[in-house]
């Protein structure tokens, strides 16, 4: 499967090979990134079905695309996360005991991640997945009465 974003466009986000201890392979076909792209690519697949995937109109196209480059810039972000210490600031107290993780690369990856899942619900795909309907019913004091 091909996944409809590039490398180039997750390179794009300003990623370098500094943040993740350097890999070797880090912008070829089956290297860092697009490891991370086919399993992105994977992901969408699944939500969205594999009609809609194999076969997109443009506007489907370009809303997976999209879909895809955050979702790998989040995968990213949180990885970047692993390769280095926590961000730590200290509390409003001052106390450096109990400090406040401040960790800006985990709330990068958690607005890349909304900003995907916009991209996903113009495709008819929601975070919960279906799974919980809510709707609206009014009784009144009154049996119905069948005619």
């Amino acid at each position: 499967m091909v996944a409809k974003a590039s490398i180039a466009d997750v390179t794009n986000f300003g990623f370098d090979t500094s943040q993740f201890r350097s890999p070797a392979n880090w912008d070829q076909e089956n290297g860092f990134i697009d490891d991370i792209l086919d399993d992105v690519s994977t992901y969408v697949q699944s939500l969205v079905g594999a009609g809609v995937y194999a076969a997109p109109s443009a506007l489907q196209l370009y809303n997976l695309k999209y879909a895809e480059k955050y979702l790998t810039a989040a995968e990213m972000w949180r990885r970047m996360e692993q390769y280095k210490p926590a961000e730590v600031t200290i509390g409003r107290t001052g106390n450096a005991s109990q400090p406040t993780v401040g960790s800006r690369s985990l709330k990068n990856a958690q607005e890349m991640e909304a900003i995907a899942w916009q991209y996903l619900g113009f495709l008819g795909v929601s975070p919960d997945m279906g799974g919980i309907k809510t709707g609206y019913v009014e009784t009144g004091l009154m049996d119905e009465v069948a005619p």
